[in-house]
């Protein structure tokens, strides 16, 4: 079984970014019908004759989701095993977490990207620097931003409480070095009630 699967190409699907295409395997970035069959119907389809070879398709579920499929082909010429499907169905359950995590970092991407469209640059430093901000933005807390003068602080504030759920309040941008120290550490790290006048 295991020399057979070895003679195929197993290719791992997802429709989040438009048409069914392979993420990863030996057909990543190529479109595929039976994957899209697969991932509407949510039950395995095959063996079926395709083009010039045989493909079974299993979809992966994550949850009450569906986010992807796996497809296995075989040349024409080969035999497809019998239990073929099972351990497709074997290798869904073992990719759907990790299928999950990575649509859900494409999308995470995605969105840092459009919704911070002020922050230019394309390195792999700024994509972080949107992960970063996204994250952040989820937070239900205070968030401090730090940097040296003129690298986008306020820019990055801007963003954090645009893609965040106070959106909606005003957005007020401060000046650290201009805040009396007391009143910054009792900001930053809270104080003790009666500690200095109106600290309650």
């Amino acid at each position: 079984m295991l020399q057979e699967l070895r003679a195929s190409r197993l290719d791992v699907l997802s429709n989040a970014a438009g048409p069914p295409t392979a993420i990863c395997g030996a057909g990543a970035g190529m479109p595929t019908r039976l994957g899209g069959r697969v991932l509407e119907a949510a039950f395995a389809i095959g063996p079926e004759r395709q083009g010039g070879g045989w493909e079974i398709g299993v979809p992966v579920r994550f949850g009450s989701r569906t986010p992807g499929a796996v497809v296995c082909r075989w040349p024409v010429d080969r035999v497809v095993p019998v239990d073929a499907a099972e351990l497709l169905e074997l290798a869904a359950v073992v990719a759907a977490p990790r299928l999950d995590a990575l649509l859900a970092a494409h999308r995470d991407e995605a969105k840092a990207a459009t919704a911070v469209p002020e922050l230019l640059g394309a390195s792999e430093s700024m994509a972080n620097v949107r992960k970063a901000i996204v994250r952040a933005a989820a937070a239900p807390f205070a968030v401090l931003i730090e940097g040296e003068s003129g690298v986008g602080k306020e820019l990055a504030a801007r963003a954090v409480h645009h893609l965040s759920a106070r959106r909606e309040r005003k957005f007020c941008d401060l000046n650290c070095a201009a805040l009396p120290e007391d009143l910054l550490e009792s900001e930053l790290f809270g104080h003790a009630r009666g500690a200095f006048s109106g600290a309650v």
